[in-house]
């Protein structure tokens, strides 16, 4: 019977060991699976919150971009508290926009960095029970083997040994710096964010280059018997008829097909820019003779009001034209009669991110930026998110802005969209400001 009483008392002790090890394990993931959710949640704020504090850094008058990611932040707020904060953020900028309003996003972001705190604190808290639990559960193993020994040997109930104090306590490990931890781990989310989105641009315009690759191919040999028929038929006209001026208009309009093929080519990255140094005032001058006419046939304003003489960026000089085109027919086909377009050159602040890599611009680092403004309704979702093939407009390509948009990344620069005070829209391509060429070079 004795012995039987021993074997019981240690399966129980066994026992009793493995259920507390069991359950301060699970105490342990739970708290730091909730450490991980949070902090994955956090994170996604805090990069949502960093890039509105940006905008409204970059913006003029009314931030509308800024304004939206605020608005999505107040849905996903976690306490009274910080909704209150990001509301009173939202209202400065949908009253016309002040000083405070990247600091109530900052107090807001301080409550984020408390949440995570008292989530360590938490987890540590689980880590040390753990440990305590495991010195207990040993403990009990060691008290449930010396009973079973004792019950196969038949001897009476060995004396519990006498305890001489806790077991050591292991070595105190210094808690980790969260702070920093936070830090790097958004860094590395803002990186994978960034890979992402480059990633599925760089697979829309290789798709499209290579699109434009094959339709020049296909388009070379018709073109080709094109102009040469156009070419023969003013031969056998002579020089007196009046059908020449028509058929060199044809000529031009089809050697003008190849040549955007071929531009083509080059914003999407199948062929390599051809940079050299170009003053701005000379890029606005084409533009103006181009589009003047047409606007006014409208009742529309178009105004190219002259480039400071410093200003000159280092580009391919038909794939910024025909940015610029893109940008200043999207602006045209908006406006109403009555109404302006402006195509002006602007001294501006360096850009958070520039390049196709989306890298910090070097230190001391110059920029020009070519704004395409409108009096229009302003500028849709869609627009904003400048993704190729993505478009409102019923016989639009969707390549307008996604292609300015490259072309401006491709000599390290950028696109910002932004509202216009007063109404309509600002798109500005914003490049590195350049040394001015050498006369006679």
């Amino acid at each position: 019977m004795r012995r039987a009483l021993f074997f019981l008392f240690a399966v129980i002790l066994a026992g009793a060991a493995l259920a507390t090890q069991v359950l301060a394990s699970r105490r342990a993931v739970d708290a730091r699976r909730v450490l991980v959710s949070e902090l994955s949640a956090t994170l996604g704020r805090a990069r949502t919150l960093d890039v509105a504090a940006q905008q409204i850094r970059a913006e003029t008058g009314t931030a509308r971009p800024a304004a939206a990611l605020v608005a999505e932040a107040v849905a996903t707020a976690r306490s009274a508290r910080e909704r209150a904060q990001l509301t009173q953020s939202l209202t400065c900028l949908t009253d016309g926009g002040c000083a405070d309003a990247a600091g109530s996003i900052a107090r807001a972001q301080e409550g984020d960095r408390e949440t995570l705190a008292a989530l360590w604190a938490d987890v540590e808290a689980a880590e040390k029970a753990l440990k305590e639990a495991t010195f207990l559960a040993a403990g009990l193993l060691v008290l449930g083997l010396l009973a079973g020994f004792g019950t196969s040997r038949g001897a009476g109930v060995p004396g519990p040994a006498p305890v001489e104090g806790p077991p050591p306590a292991e070595p105190s490990v210094a808690a980790p710096d969260t702070t920093a931890l936070e830090e790097m781990l958004r860094h590395r989310l803002e990186a994978l964010y960034r890979a992402r989105s480059q990633l599925g641009d760089n697979a829309r315009f290789a798709a499209f280059g290579e699109l434009a690759a094959a339709l020049s191919h296909g388009l070379k040999t018709p073109l080709a018997g094109v102009l040469a028929s156009v070419q023969l038929a003013q031969l056998k006209l002579g020089d007196g008829n009046a059908a020449r001026a028509e058929l060199d208009e044809v000529i031009r309009l089809t050697e003008g097909l190849s040549e955007q093929v071929q531009r083509f080519l080059r914003a999407s990255g199948q062929v390599g820019p051809q940079r050299q140094p170009v003053r701005c005032a000379e890029v606005l001058e084409p533009l103006a003779s181009t589009y003047s006419p047409e606007a006014a046939h409208r009742g529309v304003t178009f105004t190219c009001p002259p480039a400071a003489p410093d200003a000159w960026v280092e580009v391919d000089p038909s794939l910024l034209d025909m940015a610029l085109r893109n940008l200043v027919e999207n602006a045209l086909a908006v406006v109403r009669r009555g109404q302006a377009v402006t195509v002006s050159v602007e001294d501006r602040p360096a850009p958070p991110r520039v390049g196709l890599d989306a890298s910090a611009p070097p230190p001391g680092q110059r920029f020009w930026a070519f704004v395409v403004g409108d009096q229009g309704p302003g500028l849709p979702d869609a627009a904003r998110r400048v993704e190729a093939g993505a478009t409102t407009r019923a016989q639009g390509s969707g390549l307008g802005l996604a292609i300015a948009r490259r072309v401006a990344e491709r000599h390290d620069g950028t696109l910002i969209l932004e509202d216009r005070p007063g109404g309509g829209s600002r798109v500005s391509l914003v490049l590195p400001a350049a040394q001015p060429a050498q006369e006679g070079a």
